[in-house]
């Protein structure tokens, strides 16, 4: 890992080893990078003949420069194919990662849609077999602090019915449960909902950290989460069960999470700082690239 400016806004940026272009955090100017004035900047070193003799080292260990492994701080690096999980890297600032989508069932989406305003709009959509049509089914919404967070629901492929409440206790706190009685019209059914500052959106002075909890679903042969936040935001980290999917779907940034062989409880977290909002997504795009 190097570093190089910007030639627009003279910025330093990190440049994973093998990038041949790199984009500006802070400008967006996409450019090649000069690996001469990087490491120039980098060592501080003015001497041409020196830097010679340090690039013909580093090009005799070889694999050294290549084992410091992609971590940027502020770059979109994108990568084709599918990416090792286990490299040292930041999802913040790589774009890639292999599609999964399969048409096994039954399986699962669930979209969360983080908006500026800390507005979460929360798309659920099941896939599964045509012999469930025509069934009743009770779908689960996200855990509230109150009803009154609901803002919108529209459903899915299936007829509402009735409303069912409770509550949970989770984590020493009381929250509410809704569930939504519906009757199966199409074999991809669920709902499409708008909550106003669920419990899952922390709010700070700072920014925002977006968490959710996903639990272990045995008997589903697909289980996909997807988190989408509007591309103006600054995205800080992404840290604890990791994406395998980072791609921009309009003006959004959108990471795709595979829980289909979890076995245990997971925790998804993103910190971020708002920026401007963006117009809803098509969840049916979203869908198409998992």
């Amino acid at each position: 890992m190097v570093q190089c400016h910007c030639p627009i806004c003279k910025t330093a940026v990190d440049v994973p080893d093998g990038v041949s272009e790199i984009r500006c955090w802070k400008c967006g100017n996409v450019f090649t990078p000069s690996f001469s004035s990087a490491w120039l900047y980098r060592r501080g070193v003015r001497d041409a003949f020196i830097i010679v003799f340090v690039l013909l080292v580093f090009a005799v260990a070889g694999a050294l420069a290549y084992a410091i492994g992609i971590d940027g701080r502020g770059s979109n690096t994108v990568i084709e194919g599918d990416v090792n999980v286990s490299a040292t890297f930041s999802w913040v600032d790589v774009i890639g990662g292999a599609p999964r989508g399969t048409d096994v069932s039954p399986r699962f989406l669930d979209m969360w849609e983080l908006h500026a305003n800390d507005t979460v709009r929360v798309v659920l959509v099941f896939d599964k077999d045509p012999v469930f049509i025509g069934r009743q089914e009770n779908l689960g919404a996200p855990l509230l602090d109150g009803y009154d967070e609901v803002k919108a629901v529209e459903f899915i492929g299936c007829e509402f019915n009735s409303t069912v409440t409770g509550s949970r206790e989770y984590r020493g706190k009381e929250y509410c449960e809704l569930y939504y009685d519906v009757k199966i019209a199409q074999s991809k059914y669920g709902f499409d909902m708008y909550i106003d500052r669920p419990p899952h959106i922390h709010i700070y002075e700072w920014g925002r950290i977006f968490g959710v909890g996903v639990d272990h679903s045995p008997g589903w042969g697909q289980v996909i989460y997807v988190v989408a936040i509007p591309q103006s935001a600054e995205l800080v980290e992404i840290y604890d069960f990791q994406p395998y999917r980072h791609i921009i779907i309009d003006e959004w940034h959108v990471f795709y999470y595979d829980l289909t062989n979890s076995t245990t409880h997971e925790s998804i977290h993103i910190k971020y700082v708002p920026g401007d909002d963006a117009p809803p997504l098509d969840w049916t795009k979203v869908e198409a690239a998992r």
